[in-house]
């Protein structure tokens, strides 16, 4: 698909602002991430490399408390600075049971569900 000026400027834009190309990737009108980051390059763009985290003992027990008083992983990854499947899986470790999905649904309801949710938007 060959994306006009105006939007290679604005995602140009998003992305020295530090917005993440998957997150800006996610609008309708964007390419997907590898396309945007082939034009951040060709102009010449620093690439967004996040440092890793350092999992101080300080920042174990915050994940461990905030996990407790309910916060999910998403949350968490976003407060810390990290992906989600990271506490989870830090979670785990610590003998820490993940929350499941608490709708057992297959995935064409799901699809379904996203379907009907869409159209009444």
């Amino acid at each position: 698909m060959k994306y006009d000026k105006e939007i290679k400027q604005e995602v140009i834009k998003r992305y020295k602002m530090g917005e993440s190309a998957l997150s800006i990737a996610k609008d309708d009108y964007t390419p997907c991430s590898s396309t945007i980051h082939r034009w951040v390059n060709l102009v010449g763009v620093d690439r967004q490399i996040k440092k890793p985290i350092k999992f101080t003992n300080e920042l174990k027990e915050e994940i461990i408390h905030l996990f407790e008083k309910g916060y999910n992983t998403i949350a968490i990854g976003k407060r810390i600075g990290c992906h989600p499947s990271t506490v989870g899986k830090f979670l785990r470790k610590k003998g820490i049971e993940t929350r499941k999905n608490k709708i057992n649904v297959t995935v064409q309801e799901r699809k379904e569900i996203c379907r009907l949710y869409k159209e009444e938007l």
